[in-house]
């Protein structure tokens, strides 16, 4: 036996005709089964996680797009607020002019210096919207990525997790005894309910013995 535990089923006696791949005896570990559900469990979380990062960067992708179609609205805004900068600046230096030739009151120029001032304040304005969304798309493509390096650790996780998994199946498959060959039983050293130690835990005496027919050698 590879696993230690208790003879829960012995299907076989001694003169017991077997064939290659039958069960002969089962030894009842239940951490073993339960190790597996951990690692099942395990598994399943770990690719919950995957799909939740997958997700991330979904959010993250639609983050940059949006990102980026706020650059263009911002010098849209920027390129308004350009061409109205310069029709204030017209306006002022018109009635610059005229004030000049004492053709108007001082009270229009401050009037028009003021609006002009606005003016350059809302295209101030607009210029740092535009290098603030260009910072949000940097940004944007700083979370994209590290969603997706979230991704290649989820997905790493899982593998391990499955690794874990099919290495506690194999200590369950431990648990059955099963024929190398063809053959007949001709010893048999336990009994349900008798405990069972692993080779590698000193265990010494053979489970079953089964002499093979299916090939003779006659000397």
């Amino acid at each position: 036996a590879k696993v230690s535990g208790y003879v829960k089923t012995q299907a076989v006696d001694i003169g017991s005709k077997v064939s290659v791949g039958d069960v002969l005896m089962e030894i009842d570990a239940p951490e073993y089964v339960e190790a597996v559900n951990e690692a099942a469990a395990a598994v399943a979380q770990a690719e919950a996680q995957v799909q939740q990062m997958l997700s991330r960067v979904d959010t993250a992708q639609a983050e940059l797009e949006a990102a980026q179609s706020s650059i263009a609205l911002a010098e849209a805004e920027l390129d308004k607020s350009k061409s109205y900068l310069t029709f204030r600046e017209i306006q002022f230096d018109r009635v610059k002019h005229l004030f000049e030739l004492k053709s108007i009151d001082e009270r229009l120029v401050d009037e028009k210096h003021e609006q002009r001032d606005s003016a350059q304040a809302a295209e101030n304005s607009a210029r740092a919207a535009v290098v603030a969304a260009k910072s949000q798309v940097v940004a944007a493509r700083a979370r994209v990525a590290s969603a997706k390096a979230d991704v290649l650790e989820a997905e790493a996780k899982t593998r391990l997790a499955k690794a874990k998994e099919a290495r506690a199946q194999v200590f369950v498959s431990y648990t059955k005894i099963t024929s190398p060959y063809d053959g007949v039983v001709t010893r048999r050293s336990f009994h349900v309910g008798d405990f069972v130690r692993a080779a590698d835990q000193g265990g010494t005496t053979p489970l079953l013995t089964v002499a093979r027919t299916d090939l003779m050698r006659v000397i």
